[in-house]
């Protein structure tokens, strides 16, 4: 069993590898029959392979209509380690290191290089933002909380930093849930927010690095306090 369990995860990495490189979102994969005879396996291995990819939201297996390219997006590859950082709280300082890394720089380049629409597309999020948090509505600024961030990463045209931003979307998400389930951390999300933009608005990239470095590190640090609290 053990011995079959690791050629069905052979099986998937090559299958990965041809999806990447012959297919495209919506396409449709050849039969069971036909990948067990490309990759000279039994059929129930390849629909192993394919269990996991999809998974991962790279494969979608439609009843009657064969397995179809679903998503070959960054952020598809983490889904399958968010159950492990989520059991752990180091995981989620990890988490915010990285973003004091990534947003802190992504927001003194979007302060340089955002153009007028895209400054205008955050300035409309942050106007839901705000609105939704006056209606305690959390679930939805937790949602635009994570696009505010994204939108800033697409604005600071460094398409690496964006791209990795889109593939620890999921971990951000966690990290803003974990913390805005406080009142007073949502009454200072809405300043830092609020703080952020004006600074990127006026292209000050000091003003806009610093007050994303507050912000991140502020929300890690309650986090922290909040935690230690509990186990005392």
């Amino acid at each position: 069993m053990q011995a079959k369990e690791k050629l069905s995860d052979k099986i998937a990495e090559q299958l990965l590898a041809l999806v990447s490189s012959d297919y495209n979102p919506g396409d449709k994969l050849p039969c069971e029959s036909e990948l067990a005879a490309h990759f000279d396996v039994s059929r129930i291995t390849i629909r192993e392979a394919v269990s996991k990819l999809a998974v991962y939201g790279i494969l979608e297996v439609r009843q009657g209509d064969g397995t179809i390219v679903k998503s070959l997006s960054p952020s598809s590859f983490m889904k399958p380690i968010l159950p492990m950082l989520r059991l752990s709280n180091t995981g989620l300082m990890d988490i915010f290191e990285v973003r004091l890394l990534l947003e802190c720089k992504a927001a003194e380049k979007a302060a340089e290089y955002a153009t007028e629409e895209e400054l205008d597309e955050i300035r409309k999020n942050l106007e839901k933002m705000n609105e939704a948090a006056i209606n305690n509505d959390m679930d939805l600024y937790n949602d635009l909380d994570v696009t505010f961030h994204m939108l800033i990463a697409k604005a600071c045209h460094n398409q690496v930093i964006y791209t990795i931003d889109e593939l620890l979307m999921d971990l951000i998400r966690e990290t803003i849930r974990k913390t805005c389930m406080y009142n007073q951390q949502v009454i200072s999300s809405v300043i830092y927010h609020n703080k952020i933009f004006q600074a990127m608005s006026h292209h000050d990239s000091k003003a806009a690095y610093d007050a994303m470095h507050e912000h991140v590190s502020g929300a890690m640090n309650f986090l922290k306090q909040e935690e230690n609290q509990l186990a005392n």
